[in-house]
């Protein structure tokens, strides 16, 4: 069966019918949004403010990937954060997994009067959710939640049964589309990235790799602070980087934020930092997130050394280069450095100078270029 999805921001409401949203389900197993449109589906047809579909490490309960409708970004970077590996409305959907969906409302759950729980419901505008395991194998967990503002009241029990009814076909179009993904052809990009002497990935939407050049396997096969998972899911060790990585693979249709983004990764013996490059394109398949890998290195990669050998710096500027080359806030390179903030901005304002850039992302990019591309040279 065949349908075609009418991409609209703002399509006409759906009626309560059950056959239509499994048929989005299965639809969105070739979409280039994914389950985007199946969930929007979802939450006109059951009235809701949200609707998401995570995808979480079994074993800690930390949030992977998964596609998020009409949830801000700053609200999915804070859950994931905070939040998200230990959800109590997704800990009652595990142990009442095979009654299907379970709703957050119960008069006398003393779950939810944790703060945290409480803080990030009033922030993202929620009073009752509805939640149910899809799929779950020993290394992730699919969880689809819906979440319903005060005005539009807590689930009823008649409406978690009808939720309940298509568990199978998501199940199915779940399955369907982890195959599609794995299968659909990237030859050509391949190719051309894997002449780039530089690691590189590329994440599409919902923190998916898409694919990853030759460069960059090597350096994942050695690598304990970046790891693929069994769903093609891009996974960094520091979970709240991992948040950060996922809530910008989501926001990736925004076409307002075009800044690139750097993220510092650190395990117990090694490092790297990871250039975020938003790629934008008329067609919503072809969009998603060129991350650029800079490996820390003891006697190359990135030191104050090299960047002052490069760029001309004083070993106070240089310092500082090195500090925001691994994504550090200039607030905690004052703290670490004990210098005021404003001297901090001072050495930043003749870095610019210096290196003829205006901003900290074009400043960080150009840095980590040039010493990466004398690198592998």
């Amino acid at each position: 069966m065949s349908l075609i999805i009418q991409e609209k921001k703002h399509p006409q409401p759906l009626s309560a019918n059950l056959e239509v949203l499994s048929d989005l389900a299965y639809a969105s197993v070739t979409h280039s949004s994914g389950f985007n449109y199946f969930l929007e589906a979802l939450q006109q047809t059951f009235s809701c403010t949200t609707a998401t579909l995570s995808i979480r490490n079994t074993s800690t309960g930390q949030v992977m990937g998964g596609w998020y409708q009409d949830m801000p970004h700053d609200v999915i970077e804070y859950y994931i954060a905070n939040l998200g590996h230990r959800d109590p409305l997704l800990k009652r959907a595990i142990e009442q997994e095979k009654n299907g969906f379970c709703s957050a409302f119960y008069s006398n759950d003393n779950h939810l009067d944790d703060p945290v729980v409480q803080g990030w419901c009033e922030q993202a505008g929620l009073a009752d959710g509805a939640c149910a395991v899809i799929h779950k194998d020993a290394h992730s967990i699919f969880a689809l939640t819906l979440g319903r503002s005060s005005d539009q009241g807590h689930f009823q029990q008649q409406e978690l049964q009808q939720l309940s009814l298509l568990i199978r076909d998501i199940r199915r179009a779940i399955a369907l589309r982890l195959a599609f993904d794995q299968t659909k052809s990237t030859s050509l990009l391949q190719s051309i990235f894997d002449h780039l002497t530089l690691p590189l990935l590329f994440i599409k939407q919902g923190g998916y790799l898409s694919f990853r050049n030759k460069k960059a396997q090597d350096w994942l096969d050695h690598s304990s602070v970046l790891t693929i998972n069994n769903s093609g899911i891009a996974e960094l060790s520091d979970h709240k980087n991992n948040a950060r990585l996922l809530a910008y693979s989501s926001a990736i249709l925004d076409k307002n934020d075009t800044d690139s983004k750097v993220l510092s990764v650190k395990s117990v013996d090694e490092g790297a930092s990871l250039l975020l490059t938003p790629i934008r394109s008329e067609k919503e398949s072809d969009m998603g997130i060129l991350v650029t890998i800079y490996p820390w290195n003891k006697e190359h990669g990135i030191s104050p050394d090299r960047i002052r050998k490069f760029f001309n710096l004083s070993k106070a500027e240089s310092q500082v280069c090195d500090y925001l080359c691994r994504g550090v806030a200039l607030e905690d390179i004052a703290s670490e450095t004990c210098r005021g903030l404003s001297t901090i901005r001072s050495h930043l304002k003749s870095i610019y100078q210096k290196t003829a850039t205006n901003r900290q992302a074009e400043l960080v990019s150009h840095v980590l270029t040039t010493l990466m591309r004398n690198e592998y040279c």
